[in-house]
């Protein structure tokens, strides 16, 4: 097994298809405030990347439009950073959305970053072994022998999962290391 700067990198992608999910739940509005005005698809997929270890050091959204028309839209949504993925116009926070002015008749991308402390609704933990003997991440590079990864994702369903245990239940976990 490689060592990757400085720690294995497992990437879980939680494919969503409700607007602002983790980030906020909602849906995306017309600029002038009005729901159910735009006609917009809208797609989003989270990504949560591990270390080696399970700790999450970041949560990102991709979030994707598809406007018959050019559009100006507020979609929900708290971000510590933005990106737009199309074009190179700038994209504006405010009051908890972020307006994104999509384009006609094709997709229009952003990213949004959210805070590496955003709670999941799922706990993962990886395991590692090296000959039937378990190891740490750090043990493996280098290593010769028969190598097992234990990969172990539990939906939370605790009190403190603040509301985001329902997405375990409807949503779709992708992982891959």
């Amino acid at each position: 097994m490689r060592k990757q700067d400085g720690a294995r990198v497992v990437r879980a992608a939680v494919a969503m298809g409700l607007a602002g999910t983790l980030a906020m739940p909602g849906a995306a509005w017309a600029a002038d405030g009005s729901a159910g005005a735009l006609s917009a698809e809208k797609d989003e997929v989270v990504y949560v990347k591990t270390g080696a270890d399970g700790a999450t050091p970041g949560v990102y959204v991709v979030n994707a439009f598809d406007t018959a028309t050019a559009a100006t839209v507020d979609d929900p949504g708290r971000y510590t950073r933005v990106k737009n993925l199309t074009t190179e116009d700038e994209l504006v926070q405010r009051d908890g959305a972020v307006q994104v002015k999509t384009l006609s008749g094709e997709p229009f991308y952003y990213q949004g970053d959210l805070d590496a402390a955003t709670e999941l609704p799922w706990d993962i933990a990886l395991s590692y072994y090296l000959d039937g003997r378990a190891v740490g991440p750090d043990e493996l590079a280098g290593a010769t022998g028969k190598v097992r990864v234990v990969l172990d994702v539990k939906a939370r369903t605790d009190a403190s999962a603040n509301g985001v245990s329902d997405f375990a239940q409807s949503c779709l976990l992708q992982a891959q290391g």
